[in-house]
C-alpha cells in the first residue's frame, strides 16, 4: 500500500522596518513519533509562514522492478529509493526521474563513444555539465563514499516510464527497468560492466561480452553493437574462446575512459556483464588516451591507475 508523505516548506519571514525587505532563516521543527503533531524547538522572534503538501509515497526496493510507478505516471510523488555502492567503483543507473545531484555524491557519466586504440576498444564516458540528470537515461555513477546513496525525493514522474538509450554510432547504452536474462548469448553482442575479477582473466572494471546466462539487474544498464561493419560480421557466432584470438571480431572485453565536466581523464577501466557493476583494476596502467601498458612504466608523465591519474617523475 502506497502511502502519503509529509513535506514541510518552511520559510521564517523577518520585515525589517526600515527597508521592507524579507529575510529567510531556518526553522528547527521536532516531530512526534507517528509524524501527525511538529513542535517549535525554539520560537522566533518573526512571523513564520508554514505550507504543508502530501504526496503518494512509492519505495523502489533496488533489484526489482518499478511497476509501482506506473499509476503516477505524469504526477508529483515522493519516491523512497536507495543503492549500495563501493567508493571509486562505478556502476550503471538509469532512473525513473530527473534526479538531482546532492552534495557528497559522486560523479554521473553519460556514453559518448566508443573508438579503437591500438589493439584495444575505448568507450568515452562524459561527466554532463548539469547537476540534474536527465530521466530514463542510463549513466555510469562513480560513488564517492562507501555505502547507500539516497536518491529518494519528491519528482514529477515522466508520462512515459520507459528505460532509455544513448547511441553512439553502431553502439547503444541500454537502460533496464525490468531484469533481463540471456539463457543463451544474445544475437546482437552485448555488453555488462563487472564489478570484480572472473577466474576466467576478467579485469575488474571491464566492459565484457554477454555470454549464455547472464543476467543484468533492474535499474541498470549495458552496451550493445547494433552495426553491420564487416569487420564483426563472424561476431555473433563465436564463442568468448575464438573471439579472443582474432582481430577480426569484436573485442570480449571493452575499455572505459571516464571524462570529467572540464575535460580531463579521470579514470580508465573496463566493463563486464554478468552483475551490471565496475570497479577497477589496481595493477592496470593506462595512458591518457586508453592504452593498456604492460606494466607500471618508467618514462615520465600522467598515467591512469586505480581509477586515478598518477604523475610518474
Amino acid at each position: 500500500m502506497n502511502m502519503k508523505k509529509k513535506v514541510f516548506s518552511m520559510l521564517a519571514l523577518l520585515v525589517a522596518a526600515t527597508t521592507g525587505a524579507w529575510a529567510q532563516d531556518p526553522i528547527d521543527l521536532t516531530p512526534n513519533a507517528d509524524g501527525t503533531e511538529w513542535t517549535l524547538a525554539s520560537s522566533p522572534a518573526y512571523d513564520v509562514e508554514l505550507e504543508v503538501e502530501y504526496y503518494d509515497e512509492v519505495t523502489l526496493t533496488d533489484g526489482e522492478a518499478i511497476t509501482g510507478l506506473d499509476t503516477y505516471k505524469g504526477q508529483e510523488i515522493w519516491v523512497n529509493y536507495t543503492r549500495s555502492f563501493t567508493a571509486d567503483k562505478p556502476s550503471t543507473v538509469c532512473l525513473p526521474f530527473a534526479y538531482t545531484k546532492k552534495t557528497g555524491d559522486g560523479s554521473f557519466y553519460e556514453f559518448t563513444g566508443i573508438e579503437k586504440v591500438g589493439s584495444e576498444y575505448i568507450a568515452t564516458m562524459t561527466e554532463p555539465g548539469t547537476s540534474t540528470l536527465t530521466a530514463n537515461t542510463p549513466y555510469l555513477y562513480k560513488a564517492a563514499t562507501t555505502g547507500d546513496a539516497d536518491f529518494s525525493g519528491t519528482y514529477a514522474i515522466p508520462a512515459s516510464i520507459e528505460a532509455g538509450t544513448t547511441i553512439s554510432g553502431d553502439w547503444t547504452f541500454k537502460g533496464t527497468y525490468s531484469t533481463i536474462e540471456w539463457t543463451s548469448a544474445p544475437e546482437d553482442p552485448t555488453y555488462g560492466f563487472s564489478a570484480q575479477a572472473a577466474n576466467d582473466g576478467i579485469t575488474q572494471g571491464q566492459f565484457v561480452k554477454v555470454g549464455s546466462y547472464v543476467r543484468i539487474k533492474p535499474m541498470r544498464a549495458y552496451l550493445q553493437y547494433n552495426g553491420s561493419d564487416s569487420q564483426f560480421i563472424n561476431a555473433r557466432s563465436l564463442t568468448r574462446a575464438a573471439a579472443t584470438t582474432s582481430d577480426d571480431t569484436l573485442p570480449e572485453t571493452i575499455g572505459v575512459r571516464l571524462i570529467s565536466a572540464n575535460g580531463e581523464v579521470t579514470a580508465i577501466g573496463t566493463l563486464y556483464t554478468r552483475t551490471g557493476e565496475v570497479s577497477f583494476d589496481s595493477e592496470a596502467w593506462y595512458t591518457l588516451d586508453g592504452k593498456r601498458l604492460n606494466a607500471k612504466p618508467n618514462t615520465k608523465g600522467i598515467y591512469v591507475n586505480n581509477g586515478k591519474k598518477v604523475v610518474i617523475k
